[in-house]
């Protein structure tokens, strides 16, 4: 059967070959670059004397020479571990409210009964002029029951 293309490979594309050739052309770069890095650091070892006596041991290990500097050091530690507070104190507000400031630093020594932070107090004025707001008018309710209660036993008094 000439027509069919059933048991035929499919043809080589130009595409095809193209990517075989940039891979192939990647690969043998690739391989010149690895060479020529090794040749570079083989040329920079130092010389081992050929005339060792080597006694069914290995050859002496290459050795790279550097002059000593004097340098001034610190000595750090870095260490892992956990901080215990020698003493605790349990602090609360006596009024609610925002702190609008922090007085203190964490670790800073604090006397006792020291203010510790400022905090928003607008609320709490607010009900205080409230509650004298209060006061006002139930001294004003107190004046005027006074008043009738007078005026009331003025009243009685008359009509005896």
């Amino acid at each position: 059967m000439h027509g069919s293309r059933d048991n035929e490979s499919p043809p080589v594309t130009r595409r095809w070959l193209n990517r075989q050739r940039t891979v192939t052309t990647g690969l043998g770069t690739l391989a010149v670059l690895g060479l020529a890095f090794a040749v570079k650091i083989i040329g920079n070892a130092p010389e081992v004397d050929q005339g060792a006596d080597l006694e069914g041991g290995l050859p002496p290990a290459a050795v790279f020479v550097q002059a000593v500097n004097q340098e001034m050091a610190q000595n750090t530690a870095t260490v892992t571990g956990s901080l215990r507070a020698m003493a605790r104190a349990d602090v609360a507000a006596r009024e609610q409210g925002a702190i609008l400031h922090v007085l203190f630093d964490e670790g800073d020594a604090v006397a006792e009964d020291a203010v510790l932070a400022r905090l928003d107090d607008r609320r709490s004025m607010a009900l205080l002029s409230e509650a004298r707001a209060s006061l006002t008018a139930a001294r004003s309710l107190v004046l005027q029951r006074t008043a009738e209660l007078a005026r009331a036993q003025e009243d009685l008094r008359m009509k005896q």
